[in-house]
């Protein structure tokens, strides 16, 4: 029998022992992968939070918004013959983008807050020493190995800290949602009241279209007996054509207000024949008193008192950052000489010798600072703001009032007295052409002051944050 070639059983060997090196490489990076698991299912255990978006404000004076199907798209608008306010303002609660848009950031500021409650992940370190020597030490027969698991340890509540300024910033994206609310609430009512006015005003056209029609062939009649000169048939004429022009331009900006409501919840055609509302529903104004305390439940106000704590909140954080973390680590080393395993920790330690985060910190004590002063500007410019919108409210209010009662019954008279004597001969036609004038811009100017009316009073919803009872818009069952 031959001997064995040397070289062939020195390949051998090297071969068998790269097989075994790789083999104990193998079951000491699972074990370190096993490490790794039970490290991270900890970390994640002791960062659990709720990353589902929170329920948002409810809607005011119980509105409810249509139902989703269950692919999570609204339902669909159906059409009605009669919109009432409540279902307008249900339509752009749901389907206005703006809106839609505004509830995506409170989304993203959860999925911030879930992002920085996490902890770090740990790091495996694989080192290999001594390889590719001759001889006993060729390839990796005398290779020493050493599996390192290091996790960074964070000090001073740091992590903390993180979640409480992220949370601020959620709570800020809630009141702004919030805050968006408000302002799409205020405008429907707006445009409501707008299309409510637009009725009312091609109905006081048609009307007064009637009368004028009426009036031109009584005109024409006393012309022609021969008891009215010409010229009364043509004053006659040119007010009826004015009344024609106007019921055009009525209808028109009906029209235009009837886009108007519908794009708020992005629609081009509004899906409703009319508007049901009681323009003429006046509530009482609340005394300026009573307002002054709910200036806090204003969301810009609140969500400048938000950002102030966020910014304390960051400063404790940059604070806490001058604490230097420490990062641990644990594993171990094989000797493939001796074929023993050895145990090896670590701690390492950052010197705060010349980056001690004092930068950061003076600029957090300056933004919050900036803050403060902030918070203190919205208060006056929203204490401001309800001033102007409680003196617009009342004075509409008044002067609805004073028309209503004193000015719009004087106004029908007259023109009905001056008709009967223009009839009777008593009067010519001019009397009866400035009673006319005189009642439509009476009644058209009602018309436009419950206008202003309504928006004054959706105004200062806004600014005050829903008042409660008694303080009603158009089909929120109002005090007449």
């Amino acid at each position: 029998m031959l001997d064995a070639d040397p070289v062939c059983g020195a390949a051998a060997h090297r071969a068998a022992g790269l097989d075994k090196g790789i083999t104990d490489m193998y079951l000491h990076c699972r074990l370190a992968l096993i490490f790794i698991a039970i490290a991270a299912m900890a970390g994640c255990a002791g960062s659990m939070v709720d990353s589902g978006l929170s329920e948002s404000p409810p809607l005011p004076g119980g509105y409810t918004p249509f139902q989703r199907d269950s692919t999570g798209r609204s339902e669909a608008i159906r059409p009605v013959e009669a919109l009432t306010l409540e279902e307008a303002l249900s339509r752009a609660m749901i389907h206005n983008p703006a809106l839609k848009a505004y509830s995506w950031n409170v989304r993203a500021a959860d999925a911030r807050r879930n992002q920085v409650s996490l902890w770090s992940n740990p790091e495996l370190e694989v080192e290999f020493d001594e390889i590719g020597g001759r001889g006993e030490l060729s390839g990796f027969d005398g290779a020493e190995m050493k599996f390192l698991l290091s996790h960074q340890v964070e000090l001073g509540g740091k992590r903390g800290r993180r979640i409480e300024a992220a949370s601020m910033g959620r709570k800020a994206a809630v009141e702004d949602y919030r805050r968006n609310r408000l302002l799409v609430h205020s405008e429907v009512v707006k445009r409501f009241t707008g299309v409510l006015a637009a009725q009312e005003y091609v109905q006081l056209t048609g009307e007064l279209l009637d009368v004028a029609e009426e009036m031109a062939g009584s005109v024409a009649g006393r012309v022609e007996a021969g008891k009215d000169a010409e010229l009364e048939k043509i004053r006659a004429g040119v007010f009826l054509s004015n009344m024609k022009i106007r019921q055009k331009s009525a209808e028109r900006k009906l029209q235009l207000a009837r886009k108007r409501l519908a794009a708020m919840w992005a629609q081009a055609d509004g899906l409703f024949d009319t508007a049901k509302g009681e323009l003429g529903d006046l509530a009482a104004v609340p005394a300026m008193e009573e307002l002054v305390p709910l200036i806090d439940r204003n969301p810009r106000f609140v969500i400048a008192e938000v950002e102030y704590d966020r910014r304390r909140a960051m400063l404790n954080l940059e604070k806490a950052q001058s604490i230097p973390d420490i990062t641990l680590s644990g594993g171990m080393k094989r000797f493939r000489e001796t074929d023993m395993d050895l145990w090896v920790l670590g701690i390492s330690v950052p010197i705060p010798l010349f980056n001690r985060n004092q930068g950061s910190r003076a600029e957090a004590v300056s933004e919050l600072e900036r803050a403060r002063e902030e918070l203190e500007a919205v208060r006056s410019r929203v204490r401001l703001e309800l001033e102007e919108a409680w003196s617009a409210l009342l004075g509409s209010y008044q002067e609805a009032v004073e028309l209503r009662e004193n000015v719009l019954a004087g106004a029908d008279k007259v023109y009905l007295a001056s008709v009967n004597s223009y009839r009777r001969g008593k009067t010519d036609y001019l009397h009866v052409l400035d009673a006319q004038r005189t009642m439509f811009e009476v009644r058209k100017r009602y018309i436009d002051i419950l206008k202003e009316y309504h928006a004054a009073r959706a105004d200062l919803k806004s600014i005050t944050g829903w008042p409660s009872e008694g303080f009603q818009t158009p089909g929120e069952g109002e005090m007449k």
